[in-house]
């Protein structure tokens, strides 16, 4: 890589760190629907996007890139707030899925609904275009990965 494609690769770090952290801050506390942190909401996220909303504690492991322990202790938090459940696998009582409960559902629903809200907020000074390209890099950066 030459000087300047690392200079600019730089920046695109340092500008995606940035933005990341300015929304964590500043935008997250804002956020409706939300009593519980990041870590726990990417198990959300991950369970709502599942087909069958659940997901072993080993894709947990996989998706979020926290260890076993850590899912497991995530998981029984979001657990005894009645929004998901653990359940052994028929097959293998070694697998241990992580099931969307209904009141995980309606408690996401809510948090995405104040999460959109809020990202159109953010980007309001973006025209359309703007935010199309924005998509287009960040689906083409995502096929690389």
């Amino acid at each position: 890589m030459n000087a300047n494609r690392e200079q600019k690769v730089r920046e695109l770090y340092e500008s995606w760190t940035r933005a990341e952290m300015s929304f964590r801050m500043k935008m997250m506390p804002e956020l409706k629907g939300i009593d519980f942190g990041v870590p726990q909401l990417e198990i959300l996220f991950a369970l709502n996007y599942s087909k069958e909303q659940r997901a072993s504690v080993k894709e947990l492991v996989n998706l979020t890139k926290k260890s076993s322990s850590a899912i497991t202790q995530l998981t029984e938090g979001l657990e005894k707030e009645g929004y998901v459940e653990r359940r052994h696998s028929t097959g293998d009582r070694r697998v241990v899925f992580v099931h969307l409960k209904e009141e995980g559902e309606e408690k996401f629903a809510v948090f995405y609904s104040s999460l959109i809200e809020s990202i159109g907020k953010m980007t309001q000074s973006l025209t359309d275009n703007e935010i199309e390209e924005y998509i287009r890099i960040n689906n083409k950066l995502t096929k690389q990965i």
